[in-house]
């Protein structure tokens, strides 16, 4: 399968350049040129499948054409070595719990997916690959975890000075081939220290730059299996469900691309819902608004973006005509009040626990959702991650489930880097000395 740039100025590319490469040569993103569309047979027999079947047929199905089925049947195997249960909640809603992985947040599909694919596509033996990573702490540690011990692949880890060690813990603990950096900057330098570098054409060849965010396809791809999963256990309970609706907690948008990619393989969803937090970034760019030019802090964290970086690929999906995607796709904006509420009222009528990434989704299907369809959403992260504002509004006191392993148990300590791309190029070219 060949991969365009967003931008369209620059030629097409396989799936390892895509990856590797990460942006295009015209900086635009890198997306699906032809996604395969899968037979009704598939759909006959998905409720039979294990996650596992699911996983591999899928992943097979986008990358044969660049891995060997056996490389992708390892993956599969090493990185989803959990599960994501469907849960019911309440008639006609449910939640996929996709939270259940080492550190407990969505991310630890397509994490642990990249780190795997990162390994596989490794170009030698004899230099590494480098991901980029820009965090506040909120996706690092489970971007962090998923790539730790993947042979010839580093992490350079890039926060703002200050954040609490809670929020960097396993950037720190993990040591091997995670190497930390705390800049002494905002979240919007690091970022930026991070395209320069990847600008830096020169520097990012010889370096084998690429990025761990969902701005790398690689990233996007692996959430596909979670909408084909999800629909795959619904059919378990319910043999023939009269209309899917799947909503999905959006901030930068990849798992929502991936849900867009799924329904254009074939999976019978027949809407999809981005909801938002009070940043709303995908609710302002489906409706033609203008986006907050400051971010919002608010009890979603792990969703506080005003602009979501995939926007490209949205773009892409419609032709930049947003009218075109509002037949399939609808958006929410969920205030903290109204998040608030939905916990508590959604533990005392069912007892079910929601955070509040999940209670966003779980609004915005609920307001939703027609008399006689069924509703999935997506739970993102485990309750304990907000356990201090769940406690206070539940009275509960939530233990954590199980830490992830501290890696090595050595730890890092995190370089100290002003928030210039001339610190980061001369750090990195140290990365081997510190292994």
């Amino acid at each position: 399968m060949q991969y365009y740039s967003s931008k369209l100025q620059s030629g097409n590319v396989d799936f390892r350049q895509a990856v590797l490469q990460c942006i295009a040569p015209d900086g635009g993103l890198y997306i699906p040129l032809d996604l395969p569309r899968l037979p009704q047979a598939v759909f006959n027999n998905i409720s039979e499948m294990s996650l596992g079947e699911v996983s591999y047929f899928l992943i097979n199905a986008l990358l044969s054409a660049d891995l060997p089925s056996a490389t992708i049947k390892r993956i599969v195997g090493e990185a989803l070595s959990f599960p994501i249960p469907l849960v019911k909640v309440e008639e006609g809603i449910y939640a996929l719990e996709l939270f259940h992985g080492p550190t407990h947040a969505v991310k630890d599909v397509s994490a642990r997916m990249l780190g795997r694919i990162l390994g596989a596509l490794r170009p030698g033996e004899d230099k590494p690959i480098n991901a980029l990573l820009a965090t506040n702490g909120n996706s690092g540690n489970a971007i962090a975890h998923g790539l730790y011990g993947v042979p010839g692949v580093n992490v350079v880890a890039l926060y703002p000075k200050g954040l609490p060690q809670k929020r960097i813990a396993q950037l720190s603990t993990l040591g091997g081939n995670i190497h930390p950096v705390s800049v002494n900057g905002t979240i919007d330098q690091c970022r930026k220290m991070i395209g320069d570098a990847l600008r830096d054409e020169k520097f990012s060849q010889e370096m084998r730059l690429t990025i761990a965010n969902s701005l790398n396809i690689g990233r996007v791809l692996p959430n596909i299996i979670t909408y084909f999963w999800a629909y795959a256990q619904l059919l378990q309970t319910d043999q023939k469900p009269d209309g899917v609706w799947m909503s999905v907690p959006t901030g930068n948008g990849g798992n929502l691309v991936a849900g867009c990619y799924a329904r254009l393989m074939g999976l019978p969803v027949e809407r999809l819902i981005g909801a938002c937090n009070a940043n709303g970034g995908f609710d302002r760019l489906l409706h033609g608004q203008p986006m907050l030019q400051d971010t919002v802090k608010t009890l979603a964290f792990g969703m506080d973006t005003p602009r979501p970086c995939n926007t490209p690929r949205f773009e892409a999906l419609c032709g930049g005509d947003m009218a075109r995607l509002r037949e399939s796709v609808g958006s929410r904006s969920c205030t903290d009040e109204e998040i608030s509420r939905a916990i508590v009222d959604v533990y005392e009528r069912t007892g079910y626990l929601l955070e509040p990434h999940s209670a966003t989704a779980y609004i915005s299907l609920k307001e939703s959702l027609p008399e006689g369809k069924t509703g999935i959403f997506m739970a993102t992260s485990h309750p304990y991650r907000s356990a201090g504002l769940i406690n206070s509004l539940l009275g509960l006191h939530l233990e954590l489930p199980g830490a992830p392993k501290a890696g090595n148990g050595e730890g890092r300590a995190s370089a100290m880097l002003p928030p210039t791309y001339p610190a980061l190029r001369k750090y990195a070219l140290t990365i081997d000395d510190k292994k």
